[in-house]
């Protein structure tokens, strides 16, 4: 009999979540540093979690592993979202990503959830080799990237700029050339909320927008409709971003390899592509 128990997580963990996230990213590549407020705003809010089809691994009812989900449509199917997992260090080594899998499986297969899809570091080789032996497969490569200077401000006094209160995101979705990953997708947007919408004009007609976290500079989505592209507008609503953002160093995370448009517009001015991830999928057999 296994010494861990594994079951779904319930919102009287949260602080345990909160403890075992902090204490399991540790020694991660990147900094999750974040402050208890910070953290209900990345999962309860942005990630929207469910709670039902997250799972924890518990040693004598402590928490020492976890697998945050979330559940949206994606890619025109419902899916299930791996927002973030980890196991403390104390208990590495003893494949409890493995067992909660085994229980996240079960309990897609009794809510009739056929695909969980994640993101996975390229560098990260001991991860992606956890997920392919989960089954897993790679769906696409994303390239993720950062801004550190400021930006040269672009000369086109016909824009404007305008912050939005109560977005209408299907009036945006014909400005966009692909996918965003699953936590920015216009299904996903609207629990966010300390996204800002920034919108571009010209002569009074909706050109661009932009949702963007200020608190963090992360830009959640850009795009210029086709027919307006190259005057100026992209860089103005990155200016904006620039200047309304706690953080001036912005980011734009998950876009598509194949995406040299947008790629080639954030290299102009001045991004770094700082790591690439897996977008990897399972299909689960019923």
């Amino acid at each position: 009999m296994s010494k861990y128990l594994i079951r779904s997580l319930q919102e009287s963990d949260l602080d345990q979540m909160y403890d075992t996230f902090i204490e399991a990213f540790s020694d991660y590549q990147i900094s999750f540093n974040l402050t208890r407020k910070q953290f209900d705003q990345r999962f309860l809010e942005k990630l929207n979690i469910n709670f039902n089809l997250s799972v924890g691994a518990f040693y004598q009812e402590k928490l020492v592993g976890f697998i945050f989900h979330a559940l949206n449509e994606y890619r025109g199917e419902q899916m299930l979202y791996n927002g973030g997992t980890g196991v403390v260090p104390a208990h590495r080594g003893q494949k409890l990503v493995n067992m909660m899998y085994d229980h996240i499986k079960t309990l897609m297969r009794q809510n009739d959830i056929k695909k969980s899809v994640l993101e996975v570091i390229t560098t990260n080789h001991k991860a992606y080799k956890a997920y392919e032996k989960e089954g897993f497969v790679d769906l696409r490569l994303l390239k993720c990237f950062k801004l550190t200077s400021l930006l040269e401000k672009v000369e086109n006094d016909k824009i404007q700029i305008e912050l939005i209160e109560n977005p209408d995101y299907n009036r945006y979705k014909s400005f966009t050339d692909y996918e965003p990953s699953f936590i920015d997708t216009f299904k996903q947007l609207p629990y966010n909320s300390n996204d800002v919408v920034i919108e571009a004009r010209i002569e009074n007609e909706l050109v661009g927008f932009m949702a963007f976290q200020p608190h963090l500079g992360r830009i959640s989505q850009l795009a210029v409709n086709k027919s307006a592209r190259s005057k100026g507008i992209g860089t103005a609503l990155l200016l904006k971003a620039q200047e309304i953002s706690e953080n001036k160093n912005l980011t734009l995370l998950n876009v598509d390899e194949e995406e040299f448009d947008m790629i080639n517009f954030l290299i102009n001015r001045g991004f770094e592509n700082q790591l690439d991830q897996y977008e990897m999928y399972l299909q689960l057999d019923q």
